[in-house]
């Protein structure tokens, strides 16, 4: 006798196929989706905490992987605060906040957000390669997505002799 089988049954995740975890793709620029951001207290409670960012590839050969980044609260690490608000579009909406008590507003902002990222390849400390993001890429400077290239013209051919 086989084992019942309930499509609406909760069967948790034990059985889900596992997710391959790919720690590095090649440097590059990608589409990606943030889909979790935490903040997080380092190990060294005089240091600052840090968001986790954890975003995946939304199109191309790459798409699914995972790329984490993280970004410290503090004032020295404002300016990759910055790009990262103004790559998924949500700068202009947050005003002056106070980090990390108001980090809240960041994570919520950013969840579920698009955005561009441009990655280099790191050795850590194992010897295995990471992907890291390199810079976040603002759409309105010049980022463009896969399309076809415009079709050349035919040539002008000028029926009647009037020179310009």
């Amino acid at each position: 006798m086989g084992t019942k089988f309930n499509p609406t049954g909760d069967y948790g995740s034990n059985s889900a196929p596992k997710e391959q975890r790919s720690f590095h793709i090649p440097p590059g620029t990608y589409q990606v989706s943030v889909e979790d951001v935490e903040l997080r207290q380092p190990k060294d409670p005089t240091k600052s905490e840090y968001f986790n960012i954890r975003m995946r590839v939304a199109k191309g050969k790459h798409k699914g992987n995972t790329i984490w980044d993280i970004i410290s609260t503090g004032q020295r690490s404002f300016w990759k605060l910055r790009d990262f608000c103004n790559a998924f579009d949500f700068a202009d909406v947050i005003g002056d906040i106070e980090l990390p008590e108001q980090a809240d507003i960041i994570i919520t902002k950013a969840k579920g957000t698009s955005g561009w990222v441009e990655t280099r390849v790191e050795e850590m400390n194992n010897k295995k390669l990471k992907t890291q993001v390199a810079k976040y890429l603002v759409r309105d400077n010049g980022i463009k997505e896969e399309t076809k290239p415009a079709p050349t013209p035919e040539p002008f051919e000028d029926e009647d002799d009037i020179p310009f």
